[in-house]
């Protein structure tokens, strides 16, 4: 819900700066298979997880390193777009502190009570959760870990996030509101005075 309701407001604030829906068909998504690669592993991941087929606890380091890795390439082909640099500095953040703890996310024993979500710690206390692990005195980095819980109205489906999740959904928000406006695609960028694109190319 966090990131629908920032996709809408980018959306909105691009249009009240004058920008067009149509300008989304302008943009071009370079080395887009990447980043679908990247969603790619982790869903068959969880699908291999839930049909007993893979213990994807004990390969979490690896698991996240591919993905991240994969993440991070395509934003880097993206990386002249604002958006997509916000996002990729989210991501970033997200992945220091997984890859400090083991290839998991720590999460606050204390948000998840906040949001009422403390049936997901079971797993998480046993180490059978392949993306999460409590926050305790031994966790790295504790500042970057899932320890922010969101009003019901913002949290739904994601009610606990960290300060990356955070960037993140800043990224969506500038990214949405630049594809509106239309001067955050790779091939031009910027308005004239009379309101098209000037021609000044993006490699």
């Amino acid at each position: 819900m966090l990131y629908l309701i920032v996709i809408m407001m980018g959306g909105l604030v691009g249009l009240l700066l004058k920008g067009k829906i149509s300008n989304l068909f302008l943009f071009k998504f370079k080395k887009a298979w990447i980043i679908v690669l990247a969603f790619a592993t982790q869903l068959t991941v969880k699908i291999m997880e839930s049909n007993g087929l893979m213990d994807a606890a004990k390969y979490s380091l690896l698991i996240q390193g591919i993905v991240y890795s994969l993440l991070f390439l395509g934003f880097w082909f993206n990386r002249k777009q604002l958006g997509i640099l916000v996002i990729g500095a989210g991501s970033f953040l997200n992945a220091v502190v997984i890859m400090a703890n083991g290839g998991k996310m720590p999460v606050s024993f204390e948000a998840l009570k906040k949001a009422d979500i403390l049936h997901t710690m079971e797993a998480m206390a046993a180490g059978l959760d392949g993306k999460h692990s409590m926050l305790d005195s031994h966790t790295n980095l504790k500042f970057l870990a899932d320890i922010i819980s969101l009003p019901e109205y913002l949290g739904y489906l994601m009610p606990v996030v960290s300060i990356g999740d955070l960037v993140i959904a800043l990224g969506v928000f500038l990214l949405a509101a630049g594809l509106i406006i239309g001067n955050n695609t790779p091939e031009r960028f910027g308005q004239n005075k009379n309101g098209g694109f000037i021609n000044e190319k993006v490699d």
